[in-house]
């Protein structure tokens, strides 16, 4: 804006600072482009990514390692659970089961129109693919990214309401977002009542953002974001304390080992570990649906937020979560002790970089308040 209007970078901090200065403004920034440092993957880094070609052939890969099939009949779904999912927007996929997990109602675009739609202007969706993680019914099947028929992939959450919010426009072809539309879009979130919010994006965020985030955490909504992809540091969001940073794992398709994806960023804030190297995902190609694998922590963030609004119906009505409302202690601290808590420690796992371990369900699912 300011270049059209002829306006220099001093003569545009200059105007913000004369805003900060107007009695009864809090702060005023300059709503500037942030680099996404989530994706698109920097393949260009050695040793960044694992290569479809390590792809294990068993598309469940990746909710059996977090122990979904091991979960008794009758296990939460997350129906009655609203998971707010900041991304690139939805699609008609056929994995994305969007007739039933989606209230296409509340969901929107803080971008432009559409109302949460993703237009694909790079030919696929990443916000599909995240949100296949969370949403997708067993039982459907698609083309994979090979053109050959495949079985369809299992979401760890079919039965939760999901809230789609287009807060970032194609990674491939555009890897930034804005800051004050992912302010708006947490703030859309929290005032739509979701629960959970998946965000599967970062960088360094302004403080408009930081404190709709603050604002989130405080209204007992269990965030989750991913860590980063090929920077090796935690960005923000996942950085920021009120988040549960999700850092990447794969396995080895021939002994089942589990290791971290090369890619996934790594620090002391790093609360969880989820499947991110190769995960398989619903997507698009050429205008054709497809199941793909997919790497980066962009994948192991849904899954974590999955894991929420599973252990959030399972708890539902328990009068314990009144009481640590009562106490002060926020819901997603609450969540983040207890899925540490119960997770599965891999041999030589870094714990001190890479979270507690992986995310385990029947055991999370176990657990009593």
């Amino acid at each position: 804006v300011y270049k059209r209007q002829g306006y220099n970078r001093r003569e545009i901090d200059e105007l913000t600072a004369d805003i900060a200065a107007i009695p009864g403004v809090v702060y005023a920034e300059l709503d500037m482009p942030c680099e996404n440092m989530v994706s698109p993957l920097q393949s260009n880094i050695p040793g960044c990514t694992a290569g479809r070609d390590a792809a294990p052939d068993n598309v469940d890969w990746a909710p059996d390692l977090v122990g979904f099939f091991d979960l008794p009949a009758g296990s939460p779904t997350g129906s009655g659970v609203t998971v707010g999912h900041i991304d690139t927007g939805y699609t008609d996929h056929a994995e994305l089961n969007v007739p039933d997990a989606y209230d296409l109602t509340a969901s929107t675009s803080t971008i432009g129109p559409g109302g949460g739609v993703d237009p694909m202007d790079g030919g696929s969706s990443h916000g599909t693919a995240t949100g296949t993680v969370i949403t997708s019914a067993a039982g459907s099947s698609a083309t994979n990214d090979l053109g050959q028929p495949s079985d369809g992939i299992t979401g760890l959450a079919p039965g939760a309401t999901v809230i789609a919010v287009r807060g970032i426009a194609d990674v491939v072809i555009v890897p930034f977002f804005t800051q004050a539309d992912i302010a708006a879009a947490v703030h859309h979130c929290i005032d739509t009542g979701c629960e959970v919010v998946s965000m599967s994006f970062g960088g360094l965020l302004s403080p408009a953002v930081t404190d709709a985030l603050e604002q989130a955490f405080d209204a007992d909504i269990i965030l989750c974001a991913a860590a980063g992809n090929c920077v090796r540091f935690v960005v923000q969001p996942a950085a920021l304390s009120g988040v549960i940073a999700c850092a990447g794992v794969g396995v080895d398709p021939a002994d089942g080992s589990v290791h971290p994806w090369p890619g996934t960023s790594r620090g002391p804030s790093v609360d969880i570990a989820a499947p991110a190297e190769n995960v398989w995902v619903g997507d698009w190609s050429s205008g054709q649906q497809q199941v793909r694998p997919g790497e980066g922590t962009s994948f192991a963030a849904p899954h974590v937020a999955a894991a929420a609004a599973l252990w959030l119906e399972e708890h539902d009505g328990d009068p314990r979560l009144e009481e640590y409302a009562a106490a002060g202690i926020r819901l997603g601290e609450v969540f983040r002790f207890v899925v540490q808590g119960t997770a599965n420690v891999p041999a030589g796992w870094d714990t001190d970089n890479l979270g507690a371990g992986v995310v385990n369900l029947p055991a999370l699912l176990a657990l009593s308040l």
